[in-house]
């Protein structure tokens, strides 16, 4: 393993971090907010939120995407964090195209509070599992990639 690996992982790493703040500030301040948005206002208001969060997130879950792939492609130890990082990520994004998007299509043409309160719970699930992922890469950083970097610093 080399430098641009370490690079990769690091990137992937921070997109990784940037998801669970951004999934853990629309699981308590901005899905329950659409709950306080008048039933008139509710799904332009949600109109606007899927096309502004998407320009942040978008970018981010493919960097994400195509980081994990170059990692996984990489002579990186087989062993169960990069099994259970993998399966998390395509869980998150399974959970997010499967019932989250479609939900957010849902409220922005009816606009109910049931379908609020269901993506409330889907995003929790999804929140928890980019909690999960994120410990596992940490771990995976401390098993794998500290020892590579210290030992390219002793090598310095």
């Amino acid at each position: 393993m080399d430098n641009q690996l370490l690079i990769i992982f690091g990137i992937h790493l921070a997109c990784a971090f940037a998801m669970l703040i951004i999934g853990s500030l629309v699981q308590v301040l901005i899905y329950p907010q659409f709950l306080h948005v008048g039933q008139g206002e509710r799904m332009s208001y949600a109109r606007h939120h899927a096309r502004r969060i998407s320009y942040i997130v978008g970018p981010i879950l493919l960097i994400e995407a195509f980081s994990w792939t170059a990692v996984l492609f990489s002579p990186l130890p087989v062993g169960l964090l990069p099994i259970i990082s993998t399966i998390t990520l395509v869980s998150i994004w399974g959970l997010t195209f499967a019932i989250i998007v479609p939900l957010h299509h849902h409220i922005q043409q009816h606009g109910k509070d049931h379908d609020i309160k269901r993506l409330i719970y889907y995003n929790g699930i999804r929140t928890f599992l980019w909690a999960l992922r994120f410990w596992v890469l940490i771990m995976l950083l401390r098993d794998t990639f500290i020892p590579i970097l210290n030992t390219l610093i002793t090598a310095i």
